[in-house]
């Protein structure tokens, strides 16, 4: 009985995460949410968030297709590439003045 009790306390934590993480995503500003379907393309076709030569979220399928290549097995609207990439850019350009206020 109480492995059983165990279980059930696990899967209400894990799926309390999912249901936020969701909230969390439709909650964020319109401009984010582009990126973030890129993101869920590149998850669902199997890239990871960890650091990985050919399966990397980032380098292997987020970047590439920000720079309008194309990546087996991922198909995102090409609007929410463009506004996904002026997001990147807006938000690299405060980088670099964050960078150059440096003294």
């Amino acid at each position: 009985m109480r492995t059983i009790y165990k279980m059930f306390v696990i899967f209400a934590m894990l799926a309390t995460q999912q249901v936020f993480a969701d909230d969390a995503v439709q909650n964020e500003p319109a401009r984010d949410k582009s990126c973030i379907v890129i993101a869920k393309a590149c998850s669902s076709a199997g890239f990871v968030g960890r650091r990985s030569e050919t399966k990397g979220i980032w380098h292997n399928c987020m970047e590439p297709t920000l720079l309008g290549q194309t990546v087996a097995g991922v198909k995102v609207d090409p609007a929410d590439v463009k506004t996904c990439r002026m997001h990147k850019i807006k938000e690299l350009q405060m980088q670099l003045e964050q960078f150059k206020n440096v003294k």
